[in-house]
């Protein structure tokens, strides 16, 4: 839905939200790459079938300040949804400011339970450096097996096999 031939308001169409519920239904989790511009649209979507599963890509595409400024809202309604979550990855790391601030944003909306770790490459590289995304994301979230590991298995609920 983030691609210049996506029709904008995509995700508001009732296909979309009858397959949204139909995924649902059948316990499939969504990931949900959308335009920053449209993430109330994903919102309210998300109000209306709130069983589904959705993970928001790339930080809803949020990108500099002006974009987290006016996506504040619409992410903090995502995040009073319990089963949206939302991809750590897709941001310039160029301004500290910016990163800090969006990673406050994420974690006020979401709590450090439903975001999970993305490295995004290689894209990664079209916007920031591997090595400081990740040394960011090292620093804020260290140790939190939750961010790195557990919220992505229960976001997409992946259950461990035992292989004998």
């Amino acid at each position: 839905m983030h691609t210049p031939a996506s029709p904008r308001g995509r995700c508001l169409q009732d296909d979309f939200i009858r397959g949204l519920q139909l995924m649902a239904d059948k316990n499939m989790p969504f990931d949900a790459c959308v335009r920053v511009d449209e993430l109330g649209d994903l919102a309210q979507v998300c109000e209306q079938v709130p069983e589904a599963t959705v993970i928001v890509d790339h930080m809803g595409n949020i990108s500099n300040l002006q974009n987290l400024e006016s996506s504040s809202d619409a992410l903090h309604r995502l995040g009073e949804l319990p089963n949206v979550y939302v991809k750590v990855s897709g941001y310039p790391t160029d301004d500290p400011r910016f990163v800090s601030a969006l990673l406050d944003l994420a974690q006020a909306a979401f709590s450090n339970k439903r975001l999970l770790y993305a490295s995004n490459w290689p894209v990664v590289g079209l916007y920031a450096d591997f090595d400081s995304h990740l040394s960011i994301l090292l620093n804020r979230f260290a140790g939190d097996d939750d961010f790195f590991f557990n919220n992505a298995r229960n976001a997409y609920h992946i259950v461990e096999r035992k292989i004998s």
